[in-house]
């Protein structure tokens, strides 16, 4: 995943994993300390993650909010030719979110009216295809107990919506 390319991941504990019934969909939640920064001023940062494993090809893309320092990212993923990609007809979803990928086409494509409702209509995560997998998460802390249940339902649903979805 892009986001871990330039923070080393140090740690990775408190792992829960499942399945989604029959969607062929298995997950897992962990608890995960990476650094971000050079060797004297790197920050060590705490945070729980889910990574959705589909089993199935998908488009490369991340997602997050839409905000100041996604500014600033864009900016800087645009120089590894990803760029935000809008969509014209889903104002507020565009507004929302910064959606970035190499193949705008494809993300195009796997972005239909369902999905594009789903993330209009939830908690913003930052999310991130691999092309296989979606990887997500909240805030830059350690979910409690009512935060992984939600991020277990939020992951089932997403999973039944990309049930049929192939690329």
């Amino acid at each position: 995943f892009h986001y871990f390319e330039i923070r080393p991941l140090e740690r990775k504990y408190n792992s829960l994993k499942g399945a989604y019934g029959d969607l062929n969909v298995s997950w897992e939640i962990t608890d995960v300390t990476y650094n971000e920064g050079q060797t004297f001023t790197a920050e060590t940062f705490n945070t729980t993650l889910m990574i959705l494993q589909l089993n199935r090809k998908i488009p490369v893309f991340t997602m997050e909010k839409e905000g100041v320092f996604e500014k600033i990212f864009d900016r800087v993923m645009a120089f590894t030719g990803y760029k935000d990609i809008d969509f014209t007809m889903y104002p507020d979803f565009s507004n929302k979110f910064l959606l970035m990928g190499n193949n705008e086409e494809e993300i195009r494509e796997f972005f239909t009216d369902d999905i594009i409702r789903f993330f209009e209509n939830h908690q913003i995560y930052h999310l991130e295809s691999n092309g296989e997998a979606l990887i997500i998460f909240d805030k830059i802390k350690l979910a409690r107990t009512d935060e992984t249940i939600a991020f277990i339902e939020y992951g089932e649903e997403l999973a039944n919506l990309l049930g049929g979805k192939t690329s």
